[in-house]
């Protein structure tokens, strides 16, 4: 009797040749995925350190404020106009709205360059706190 189709020797080859060829895909796209997923955190790490940065010289414009008021040096006043010039930098390096997309149809900015829109129920609400604290 003669032995007709493939050995089994050539059949385990053929599956161990599939099957890595399935491992290797899946890792190549769990590598994919998880660099696409760093990446995207990376982004978000940088946007929190921008803000950091910004909200950091706030507070030193706010103390260089309060120092100057207090004390009315023209020191302190140098000061105060450096920590501001420092917090309207730190401002301009954060991705808020610019003037391109200002011109595409969303609202103007306002002052360095924060978009400067209130809605109606914004407006309604800071209506309604005005009317509290003058009733107080």
């Amino acid at each position: 009797m003669e032995k007709s189709g493939v050995s089994l020797e050539k059949k385990v080859k053929r599956i161990a040749v599939c099957a890595g060829a399935v491992v290797f895909f899946s890792i190549g796209a769990n590598l994919a995925v998880s660099w696409f997923g760093l990446g995207s955190f990376g982004s978000i790490l940088e946007q929190n350190a921008g803000s950091l940065a910004f909200w950091s010289a706030m507070e030193e414009e706010r103390l260089a404020f309060a120092r100057y008021v207090g004390t009315a040096l023209p020191e302190e006043r140098e000061r105060f106009e450096q920590s501001r010039m420092e917090t309207r930098r730190r401002l301009e390096e954060l991705p808020l709205i610019t003037e391109k997309r200002a011109l595409s149809g969303m609202p103007v900015p306002g002052p360095s360059g924060i978009c400067m829109k209130i809605t109606r129920q914004s407006w309604k609400s800071l209506k309604k706190q005005t009317g509290r604290i003058r009733n107080m």
